[in-house]
């Protein structure tokens, strides 16, 4: 049975689940929010009381990977569009770290498991609706290897130490430190293959240009932990996009829609069809993000800060640049937290007509260097493994308990 037909049948357990209790269910339903967007909700469940009809939202994942904090947000998005009394999501599988922690914030928000759904209907009936889920798009696992040793790593962390011992300008701000630990480990990236329809301008004469929608393939690199897009340079990976994954879907729409405009005022965006206060609300949480900046009071002018990737086929993914070999090591890998089958939904919020053809995850080599101080506090550098460059982006995921 195709994924599509098993997540169906998960969807009408659910239903069937609400029915029971006395609900009025309504099965894979569009539902237009405050904001005008349609919406399509699973399982529309809604129980009639005498003062007030009370509406349950539920998203159902029949997922063999766990549930990532980009889903649980999406769907808290479209509970509060729709002001819905309460959102699910159901899930036979599990959620990451991450998105149980986000989904403490909302009261109104609950998460199912595999196993709260078992009680509710039974293990055999859980079974029948997850067993053969595909895993979504994920095809093969490859890695790349390391072209920096570990003697160059740790000839590296004592240069550091070295240079922060005899300080600044007539010896300022020396600091003491020492070599704890070095490990080497290995980081999950998506490789995704995909056909997306992008705006192309082709000169057609002297002084004419013709503009048309063009479908191109291209390959795209993810964060498989936290859903950041990634480009590669001279020095590794980069992370200059991953202020997309932050975004909500309205600030990504008003952001494309400013993509090719060097400076604009709040009034030039009005053909959005949205209310200035919506537009001033947006733009103001954009600024706020570092995304758009002020450049003049009166009139209030903006520009932006950070780019959009408008041209996919324009980055470079890890397997566009390196080979790769099977995945096999004994190093450390750091686990995936981001589902392959939310990308579909983050690539098609960035691009008009987006198809995913194939994920692939490649791992990709790091070193983790753990500096201490006799005061016993830690700092942590993470070096890139195939051009020896820091990479400031993991030091925030990479913590002492690391090393443990």
């Amino acid at each position: 049975m195709s994924a599509l037909k098993k997540g169906t049948g998960f969807e009408l357990k659910i239903a069937e689940l609400f029915e029971k209790n006395g609900y009025l269910v309504t099965h894979d339903i569009k539902m237009k929010g405050k904001s005008g967007t349609t919406h399509q909700i699973d399982v529309l469940a809604e129980w009639k009381a005498p003062l007030h009809t009370s509406t349950v939202i539920i998203e159902a994942k029949s997922y063999k990977s766990n549930i990532d904090k980009d889903i649980i947000m999406k769907l808290i998005q479209i509970q509060q569009d729709l002001s819905a009394d309460r959102a699910i999501l159901a899930t036979t599988s599990d959620f990451t770290p991450g998105a149980l922690s986000t989904a403490a914030q909302y009261n109104n928000l609950e998460l199912w498991d595999g196993e709260k759904i078992a009680s509710y209907l039974g293990k055999m009936q859980l079974m029948d609706t997850a067993d053969g889920v595909e895993e979504t798009y994920t095809t093969k696992n490859s890695m790349v290897e390391s072209k920096i040793t570990s003697e160059q790593i740790t000839q590296y962390a004592n240069e550091v130490i070295q240079n922060r011992a005899k300080g600044g300008f007539m010896g300022r701000g020396k600091i003491q430190e020492n070599i704890q630990e070095i490990k080497k480990f290995f980081y999950p990236y998506y490789d995704v293959d995909m056909e997306v329809q992008i705006n192309k301008e082709e000169k057609t004469g002297w002084r004419s240009t013709e503009k048309s929608i063009q479908t191109i393939n291209s390959k795209m690199g993810v964060d498989a932990v936290s859903g950041a897009l990634i480009d590669l340079n001279s020095e590794g990976v980069d992370y200059r996009m991953s202020y997309l994954s932050g975004l909500d879907e309205e600030e990504l729409v008003l952001l494309h829609y400013v993509s090719e405009i060097d400076a604009f005022e709040k009034r030039h965006l009005s053909a959005m069809g949205w209310s200035s206060g919506k537009i001033g609300k947006i733009v103001n949480s954009l600024c706020g993000n570092g995304v758009l900046e002020q450049t003049s009071a009166r009139p209030a002018i903006y520009t932006r800060v950070k780019p959009y990737p408008l041209d996919p086929s324009l980055f470079q993914s890890i397997t566009k640049i390196h080979q790769t070999i099977p995945y096999e090591t004994e190093d450390t890998s750091i686990e995936i937290e981001m589902p392959p089958a939310s990308i579909e939904t983050a690539f098609s919020t960035y691009w008009s007509g987006c198809k995913i053809n194939s994920i692939d995850v490649v791992y990709y080599p790091y070193y983790a260097i753990s500096f201490g101080k006799e005061d016993n506090t830690k700092r942590i550098e993470v070096i890139d493994g195939m051009y020896g460059k820091r990479q400031e982006y993991l030091e925030s995921v990479i913590t002492p308990s690391f090393f443990d």
